[in-house]
């Protein structure tokens, strides 16, 4: 009996733990209209046009969108590492979430993640274990 009490307990504490760390991202999200959504796609220069009109389409598809902030170390060699040669970690975590975009910042050194929420939710975990790999050996 008091094995499955502890087992119940441990399970208990288990699912605490995950949800207070959702709760904490959710905390951090940042709610964006479409409006604002495609101010700030529009304000990129250095969009492809062919991507530009998928992802304001994808955001006029929606209410809102998501963007999600993530600090990051400020050495470029990390930096390259997580991005990958020509952004293909973060092509493939964009396409595997179906985000809008993840953008980084080189002026804050913030990623920035853009989409809907699940997409959003899913890439973060990835794109923080990234950093987490290349930047804990500093």
């Amino acid at each position: 009996m008091e094995l499955l009490i502890n087992t119940t307990l441990r399970c208990l504490k288990n699912k605490m733990k995950h949800i207070t760390h959702e709760m904490d991202i959710i905390l951090k999200m940042s709610r964006l209209s479409q409006e604002d959504s495609e101010k700030i796609i529009n304000s990129i220069d250095t969009l492809p046009p062919v991507f530009k009109e998928r992802v304001l389409k994808n955001i006029s598809n929606r209410k809102y969108s998501l963007e999600y902030s993530i600090e990051c170390d400020n050495k470029i060699e990390n930096i390259k590492k997580i991005i990958g040669v020509n952004g293909c970690y973060l092509k493939k975590t964009t396409n595997k979430y179906n985000l809008d975009m993840i953008w980084f910042d080189q002026d804050n050194k913030y990623f920035i993640l853009y989409g809907d929420y699940k997409g959003v939710l899913g890439a973060i975990n990835i794109l923080q274990s990234r950093i987490k790999k290349f930047t804990q050996y500093k």
